[in-house]
């Protein structure tokens, strides 16, 4: 029993450090690291704390796992109340409740204000998460 317990300890801490390695930085315009997004959906801040996730179902959590929002199959984002927020289109804009856009997510990463102008990089985070951190203020940093 005692040698499975080791086994199952190594194997976590594998898995751990698996989804670290594996997760994909959000960097603000200056290149800086501001923000994790791991495999398994789950959101970090830039100094590695759990800020939220995304489940399968498209629940939003934050960090204390509670529901802050919703991500429809068609990329419209709902608040916690179900109301929509905001739209994340398969070509990377984003747009908020009255189809204004916000910016926009390039194919290459780069995370683009309204006005075009840089303000960070989400290179290979899936447009969801990259949208949830740069525009929608749903996720905040525990204190």
């Amino acid at each position: 029993m005692k040698r499975y317990k080791k086994y199952m300890i190594v194997m976590t801490m594998a898995l751990c450090m698996s989804n670290l390695c594996c997760a994909q930085s959000l960097k603000d315009s200056d290149n800086q690291v501001i923000g994790k997004v791991e495999k398994n959906g789950i959101i970090r801040s830039g100094n590695n704390m759990m800020i939220g996730m995304i489940t399968h179902e498209g629940a939003i959590r934050n960090y204390r796992y509670a529901m802050v929002g919703k991500v429809e199959s068609n990329g419209d984002i709902l608040d916690k109340d179900y109301h929509l927020i905001g739209h994340v289109a398969e070509n990377g804009e984003v747009t908020n409740a009255q189809r204004q856009l916000m910016g926009k997510i390039d194919a290459d990463g780069m995370v683009k204000s309204a006005e075009g102008k840089i303000i960070g990089s989400a290179k290979d985070v899936p447009l969801v998460p990259a949208a949830l951190f740069f525009f929608f203020g749903l996720l905040e940093i525990p204190s």
